[in-house]
């Protein structure tokens, strides 16, 4: 499975303890009453017998009434299709697009962020010799054509 080749699946046993004690210790309503900035909460859950193991999904509600945070700014979503809490993890979620999309559409109509085009690609151009920056001069914006790139 490609999930264990680049994920770590066994935590120091020191790791948990430290977490459970930050939960406890900070996970109030007075932490979330503090809270005044937009906030995006999606997780996992399809129904009561599938949902995120990892966190208590059904205290979300409850937190998100002590957010001092204006509603009109506040999202919670349940996502039905990742399968996992790694909802945005194109290796572990079955349906990480639906987050990636459920983030920019947050950033888009709650921010009022807009979306960028992408930036030119650029290929090395190594025939002007080794400078300071690591051995680059100059650099060549590529030129896509039917053909497929190809530097100008």
């Amino acid at each position: 499975e490609m999930a264990r080749q680049y994920w770590d699946t066994i935590y120091p046993a020191e790791a948990l303890v430290n977490l459970q004690i930050l939960v406890e210790s900070t996970m109030y309503d007075p932490t979330f009453a503090a809270v005044r900035c937009p906030v995006l909460t999606l997780y996992y859950h399809k129904n009561f017998m599938e949902e995120d193991q990892h966190v208590e999904v059904d205290r979300y509600p409850e937190v998100y009434e002590a957010f001092a945070t204006p509603d009109s700014l506040l999202e919670l979503t349940a996502l039905a299709e990742p399968g996992t809490h790694f909802i945005g993890s194109d290796i572990k979620s079955q349906d990480y697009r639906t987050a990636q999309q459920e983030v920019i559409t947050f950033c888009q109509q709650t921010l009022g962020m807009k979306t960028l085009p992408p930036p030119a690609p650029y290929i090395v151009n190594t025939s002007a010799g080794l400078g300071p920056n690591f051995g680059v001069k100059s650099f060549a914006p590529l030129n896509y054509s039917a053909q497929g790139p190809s530097p100008r």
